[in-house]
């Protein structure tokens, strides 16, 4: 009987551990105070490391475009944040999951926010080979989306400029 409430206790600890730094990162990026909100992004690929891909594509990804509501200094380094975020999410095959908080990114007011949203994306495309080419199409609309809401000069994008 022992066994089975310490294998039972060790199991829901265990649960706990795994479910604590998604769970502090949520409270952290939800608090009124811009300098801890900033902190906990710098800390996002430990989180998404101790998380592991799979969850880090279905739980820390999705929270993340839930909160894209911030303080630009907050956004600024999650845009700069999820350009490392390739092997985080699984590799290349699973990349595109990052776009969709990119692409929101892209679309922010705040210029200095969006050319780091365009250096990330420029840094995951460098970073894989030609047969990952689904990444870089995806990465020229969220560009071109740039070039749209705020900005009056168009900016030309090829594969070319990512090699």
């Amino acid at each position: 009987y022992q066994r089975r409430v310490r294998a039972r206790t060790q199991t829901k600890q265990s649960q706990m551990s795994d479910t604590y730094p998604i769970q502090l990162l949520i409270d952290e990026l939800k608090n009124d105070e811009t300098q801890l909100r900033l902190n906990s992004v710098r800390r996002l690929s430990t989180i998404a490391e101790a998380l592991g891909p799979e969850r880090t594509r279905t739980e820390l990804i999705e929270f993340l475009c839930e909160s894209l509501d911030d303080e630009d200094e907050v956004l600024l380094a999650l845009a700069d944040e999820l350009g490392r975020f390739v092997d985080l999410v699984g590799g290349p095959e699973h990349a595109s999951t990052l776009l969709r908080p990119l692409e929101a990114l892209a679309a922010v007011e705040e210029t200095l926010v969006r050319d780091r949203c365009v250096e990330s994306l420029r840094r995951q495309v460098r970073e894989r080979s030609a047969e990952h080419n689904v990444l870089i199409l995806h990465t020229r609309r969220v560009l071109s989306l740039l070039s749209k809401p705020y900005t009056a000069m168009s900016i030309p994008v090829t594969v070319r400029d990512y090699q």
